[in-house]
């Protein structure tokens, strides 16, 4: 999906900038969401599966740089530690949250909300 050329509707834009979703959060939600119909969607389930995932490879990365220390290959190791860090950065944002959907269609993002805000309407 993070291959694709895609395009933000106006409607999308101005629905994320007021909702405070950024652009990392509805990529990560196309990333690693579920798909329902025209939906990709992470929910606080998701996302803390996401993040204990994300923990895991971190642990993985400081064993090995403590392993390599000294090699050429430890500069790869901190790269990669540094991105890992930063998308459980974002994860731990999407959990905050209760997660995002994004409304996706024709290639184009039409909409992006909570997932949890949905919820409190389906109770009203």
């Amino acid at each position: 999906m993070s291959n694709l050329k895609v395009r933000k509707t106006k409607h999308y834009s101005i629905r994320a900038k007021k909702r405070g979703i950024r652009d990392q959060e509805v990529s990560l939600t196309l990333e690693y969401g579920e798909i329902h119909n025209d939906k990709f969607f992470t929910n606080k389930k998701i996302a803390q599966q996401l993040k204990n995932e994300l923990d895991i490879k971190i642990k993985k990365l400081i064993f090995l740089g403590k392993k390599y220390k000294g090699f050429t290959v430890l500069k790869l190791i901190s790269k990669a530690l540094k991105t890992i860090q930063k998308l459980r950065s974002i994860a731990m944002h999407l959990l905050d949250k209760g997660g995002v959907t994004v409304v996706y269609e024709n290639n184009s993002l039409i909409t992006v909300y909570q997932t949890d805000s949905y919820k409190c309407y389906q109770l009203q």
